[in-house]
């Protein structure tokens, strides 16, 4: 075993570990809002705090970036990027679609990630160069094609905002949390993912994983999508998507299909 891999098994060891902080807090959690109209709770900073120190002791000399503890500059030996709680509002209301997600980063690469859905006891871990890994068994790659008209497919209210859902492909659907779609698609419950407005801590891990199964990640409209540019702190600012090969898909920039 690699060391990359065997790194992604003691990851995914302590987001299960953070995972139990989540699910014993929730029967007395209480809710406030955010500045951007979003939920937190007790529990999202506690799971955070309880990782941030354990992902650096993992990479002597990283730093971390999670989503309500703020983000360090990104270091040369690693930079961790992590959602303690993803899907916060259907933690809070009893839903079972929400999870964590962690990702390391290292020269401009996503390189590991771990994706953990508690309810669901379903787990995702990923080297790159080593595959997919769910609940312990290597995943088969997505197999190429064109999204049908009768199957799903992860579209937000953001993305419909932007572009009309007549352009679409596919049945459109949501849970409410990126890491619970993005499970959906990677064990292709869900044919594929038009995202916007994510941040890297969000969607690294699971960019990762798609890769590793040969699907295409991308800009709609063409182009790669580039860490450069989100390790920077910025959320997407396009229509991206997460498909299979040959799916033949573009959004030209005027919010049409070509």
């Amino acid at each position: 075993m690699g060391h990359e891999a065997s790194l992604a098994q003691e990851t995914e060891r302590l987001v299960r570990e953070a995972a139990k902080i989540a699910l014993a807090m929730r029967p007395s959690i209480t809710a406030s809002p955010k500045r951007d109209g979003s939920l937190v709770t007790e529990a999202d900073p506690k799971v955070e705090e309880f990782l941030r120190p354990r992902l650096e002791a993992l990479v002597p000399g990283s730093s971390c970036w999670g989503e309500e503890l703020g983000r360090e500059e990104p270091a040369q030996a690693g930079f961790w990027v992590l959602d303690p709680i993803d899907g916060t509002s259907n933690y809070i209301f009893g839903l079972p679609s929400w999870g964590t997600s962690v990702a390391l980063v290292r020269k401009g690469r996503v390189e590991l990630g771990v994706v953990h859905l508690p309810v669901w006891e379903e787990t995702f871990a990923c080297a790159r160069g080593s595959g997919v890994f769910r609940n312990g068994e290597i995943m088969a790659t997505v197999p190429a094609g064109r999204v049908r008209p009768e199957e799903l497919v992860s579209a937000s209210g953001a993305v419909c905002k932007w572009v009309s859902p007549r352009l679409l492909p596919g049945k459109m659907r949501c849970s409410g949390a990126f890491v619970a779609d993005a499970a959906h698609v990677l064990t292709q419950r869900m044919r594929g993912l038009i995202g916007i407005r994510e941040k890297l801590y969000d969607m690294a891990a699971s960019w990762l994983m798609a890769e590793e199964l040969g699907m295409d990640v991308r800009y709609a409209a063409g182009g790669p999508l580039l860490i450069e540019e989100l390790i920077l702190d910025k959320a997407i600012d396009r229509p991206w998507v997460m498909f299979p090969r040959e799916n033949e898909y573009f959004l030209t920039e005027d919010r049409g299909e070509r």
